[in-house]
């Protein structure tokens, strides 16, 4: 069940005069608070978003793999704030009572965001861990990986979102057709786009921490101060990760979950359409506000992003605390940094 279907509950119930009042109040909140959070995560979703692909392009240092695939994550939150919500906002202006290609551009785009996003942390995972177990080799890898990794993300993510089966089924006599089949891609997607993935990055990211701690036991004094940093460097980026995962969970298990619940548990949700009303708004905000949390990661975990965002904002990074950096780094620094890389 979506916002545009509680509407139209709701909007009936309200004809039959069944506390009209108290409902018309509820709903003429509802719209103004939804418009007011989601513009907020809008500012927020653009605006640093933004910020990491201007870094990109400001800092040389900052055009390696690694980045790249930030910026194509930092892509494809682009979209979010700057399509998804803006949709949402229209669909609550005119209580939803909009079109079904209105409805299904929305739907597409929010199915996207989230596999697309998915992917792109699980790909960054992966990265990381061939960076900690195999740092030569890593060092050595061509750009074409990265492009690869990145582009089987957005395709797999608009393939997902394009098989839907509400874009094909949309009539009367589909209704049971649609609802078997609503089923099979409800668990299809919470299986191979949201569990699967999660798994697999958190073994990835465990890998990591005990490649990590190994080679730091195994010979600290090896390589003197390069090995030492290159170390705490990498396992400082899969803690970056491990924040970046669990809070992509935080935003989007509840989501997964209340879908599934809507398909084969209504009476577990609840009775009230207010309350419903509410836990729907409250779920879409948790998984918008994703896209807004890894610029902030990304400013607060890597010290040459945050440098770079500091340039960028002039005193306004300040007020914001991106001047507790680190001294620009000697010509001898740079070169053993990017030997590290």
């Amino acid at each position: 069940m979506d916002n545009k279907t509680m509407v139209n509950n709701t909007t009936r119930e309200a004809d039959n005069g069944t506390d009209s009042s108290g409902r018309a109040d509820f709903i003429s909140d509802g719209i103004t608070t939804g418009i007011v959070v989601n513009t907020f995560l809008i500012l927020l979703i653009l605006g640093g978003n933004f910020l990491v692909i201007a870094a990109y392009f400001k800092n040389p240092r900052l055009r390696t793999g690694t980045y790249a695939l930030l910026v194509s994550l930092a892509l494809s939150d682009l979209l979010v704030g700057g399509v998804a919500i803006p949709i949402r906002i229209y669909g609550f202006i005119n209580s939803w009572d909009v079109s079904v290609i209105f409805v299904l551009v929305y739907k597409a785009f929010d199915i996207f965001s989230a596999v697309a996003s998915n992917l792109h942390l699980m790909a960054i995972s992966f990265e990381r861990f061939i960076a900690v177990s195999r740092p030569f080799y890593h060092q050595t890898l061509p750009v074409h990986p990265y492009a690869v990794a990145s582009i089987m993300s957005w395709s797999l993510g608009i393939v997902v979102a394009l098989v839907h089966p509400g874009n094909y089924l949309r009539n009367d006599g589909d209704i049971s057709l649609r609802l078997r089949l609503l089923e099979v891609y409800s668990v299809t997607l919470f299986a191979l786009c949201f569990l699967g993935p999660l798994t697999i990055i958190t073994i990835v990211n465990i890998g990591i921490f005990r490649i990590a701690r190994v080679l730091i036991r195994r010979d600290p004094s090896q390589h003197g101060d390069i090995r030492q940093r290159r170390l705490r460097k990498e396992r400082k980026a899969a803690l970056t990760l491990l924040v970046m995962t669990g809070f992509f969970f935080i935003a989007w298990f509840p989501f997964f979950v209340v879908n599934m619940l809507y398909l084969y548990c209504l009476t577990c949700l609840p009775p009230s359409i207010n309350a419903q009303f509410l836990m729907v708004d409250i779920i879409k905000w948790l998984h918008y506000s994703n896209s807004a949390i890894n610029p902030a990661i990304y400013a607060y975990r890597d010290i040459e992003m945050r440098r770079t965002f500091a340039r960028l904002l002039g005193p306004l990074g300040k007020f914001c605390g991106l001047n507790q950096i680190e001294p620009e780094p000697t010509n001898t620094q740079v070169v053993i940094d990017m030997q590290t890389r």
